[in-house]
């Protein structure tokens, strides 16, 4: 794959992953931005309409933030010599590639009955068919942008 799509879909990746670490911090500390209110915000974000504890919904955030950093830190190590970190940062791609395809797969089989569940009339799983799965889809595929590609990895870009 060439370099400067490899260098798209992270940028891709690592913006949207801060964009939802931000929101789940501004969640955790009880903004329920952009809705009015938790209970509205449940409905469409929650699949059981419970509100997570701030702890849990920090600790996703904390879990996005960080695989944020690591796509930015793998990203960097696409135009550089590999370093000690390159097999972590490349497993690290694979990990949020098989995360991101599950979510996405349970999303479209839960969330369009295909699981035997009645999501009819439900704000989320309007939400999760024609957001939440498909984003989560376009993160997986972005994610595996970032895998080691035939060797090329460092010998891309020449150094002055």
């Amino acid at each position: 794959m060439n370099i400067r799509l490899r260098i798209l879909a992270g940028s891709f990746l690592a913006m949207a992953l801060a964009v939802l670490g931000t929101l789940h911090i501004l969640w955790a500390s009880g903004i329920p931005f952009p809705a009015k209110s938790f209970d509205e915000l449940s409905g469409a974000v929650v699949p059981s309409g419970v509100w997570p504890s701030p702890a849990l919904t920090f600790l996703v955030a904390a879990a996005l933030c960080a695989a944020s950093f690591a796509v930015v830190l793998r990203m960097r190590d696409l135009t550089r010599p590999r370093s000690i970190l390159t097999p972590w940062l490349i497993f690290a791609s694979y990990a949020l590639a098989a995360i991101f395809a599950v979510r996405s797969a349970l999303g479209f089989l839960i969330s369009s009955g295909l699981w035997g569940t009645n999501p009819a009339d439900a704000t989320f799983h309007r939400w999760d068919l024609l957001v939440y799965s498909p984003l989560c889809l376009l993160l997986a595929l972005s994610a595996l942008a970032l895998r080691r590609d035939g060797g090329c990895d460092g010998d891309v870009v020449p150094r002055a």
